[in-house]
């Protein structure tokens, strides 16, 4: 019963193409899907690269370099292995057959990544596409992920077991995906009190949060030939290096002066932006001038990385004391639909009013949604 649910939840019965037409049929809706993604993949041509990166400053010592660089180890294919969630299927067949393929798979991923071994025959993968909504109606509500081959993905876990140790000392601090020792629950409680400072300062000096919606960070990062692909255990730590450029763009400006983070006290640390992977939250005055910084940090990015952020939807709240005349100035730099607040970052609430039983209900809908489904 629970299969065929998925099954007739998962088929695609319609789907709208860019002019609007509607498509019912299985070849109208193949042919919309690949018109979209071979769009979306083709390859944009990114200007001054080197210049770009050259805010990220070197923070690999010799010590991590002797450490990054020097061959690799059974010992480190193994616990790749050991890794693999113990009832996913390819877990399952690789933990119970390891005596048996254990030395033809240690020495195939060895030879890849100690002397230069081919991987291309590994490299073929299905791609699946998943729901970003609940009821998807154009391209753009779906997600692609590859289905990687196992071998591969052996390969490129034991590469991101080696690389995640060093990245606390790499990645910006104002990233808290995929770090050890860093939380979501950290973005969320600053975010939650920079918000509350917006809503409450009366400074005639106003500030302004900016909410940027990334276009499809997996889908577009880098270049399409070379770039990440969901379902690999490497890409995630390759998007963050790559959005450490951004990061970096954004406190070279505010090491400049040229825009102002907020503190929401004395003595607090000025914080001008917040990354968690790709929910990315920036704060400046909310000046022409300072916008402008930040729109042109925003056009530096794409430009180099192929990334394109989405103004349409993306957002932009005001502190009470911003004018109506400067929100119009300031829109029309940066197009994007102005909020009384955000409703909610990283899946919670930012702003608490006074019925918390009216903020947290979604949690209580959600626990019945999933209860009505099962059987």
């Amino acid at each position: 019963m629970k299969e065929n649910i998925g099954r007739s939840k998962n088929k695609i019965e319609v789907i709208t193409d860019s002019q609007g037409q509607k498509h019912y049929e299985e070849a109208g809706i193949e042919k919309t899907l690949v018109d979209h993604f071979q769009s979306l993949f083709t390859k944009q041509d990114t200007q001054n690269i080197n210049e770009t990166v050259q805010v990220v400053k070197g923070r690999i010592n010799n010590k991590m370099f002797q450490e990054l660089s020097k061959e690799f180890t059974k010992d480190e294919v193994f616990q790749a292995i050991k890794d693999m969630k113990s009832l996913a299927a390819p877990a399952l067949f690789y933990h119970n057959y390891w005596e048996i393929i254990g030395e033809e798979v240690t020495n195939m991923v060895l030879d890849v990544l100690n002397n230069n071994g081919d991987p291309s025959h590994l490299n073929s993968t299905y791609i699946c596409l998943i729901h970003k909504i609940k009821n998807p109606s154009s391209p753009s509500d779906f997600r692609p992920i590859s289905l990687c081959n196992v071998t591969l993905k052996i390969i490129t876990k034991t590469i991101a077991n080696r690389i995640k140790h060093t990245l606390t000392d790499v990645i910006s601090p104002n990233q808290s995906a995929f770090i050890k020792g860093r939380l979501i629950t950290d973005n969320t409680l600053i975010a939650s009190e920079i918000f509350h400072y917006l809503d409450h300062t009366k400074r005639k000096n106003g500030f302004a949060g900016i909410k940027t919606d990334m276009a499809k960070t997996y889908d577009r990062e880098f270049y399409p030939k070379t770039g990440l692909r969901q379902g690999d255990p490497l890409s995630p730590y390759l998007f963050i290096i790559c959005a450490d450029v951004l990061s970096g763009l954004i406190s070279k400006a505010q090491q400049q002066k040229h825009i102002h983070g907020i503190m929401i006290s004395h003595g607090a640390p000025e914080i001008s932006h917040l990354f968690f992977v790709d929910d990315s939250l920036m704060f400046c005055r909310a000046t022409t001038k300072e916008m402008s910084t930040i729109h042109n940090i925003i056009q530096t990015y794409q430009n180099a990385s192929g990334q394109l952020v989405n103004l349409s939807k993306s957002e932009i709240v005001f502190s009470k004391g911003v004018s109506s005349d400067t929100k119009k100035e300031i829109s029309s730099i940066l197009p994007m639909p102005i909020l009384d607040q955000f409703s909610k970052y990283l899946g919670m609430p930012i702003v608490l009013g006074r019925s918390k039983k009216q903020i947290f209900n979604f949690i209580q809908e959600k626990i019945w949604k999933k209860l009505k489904g099962w059987k």
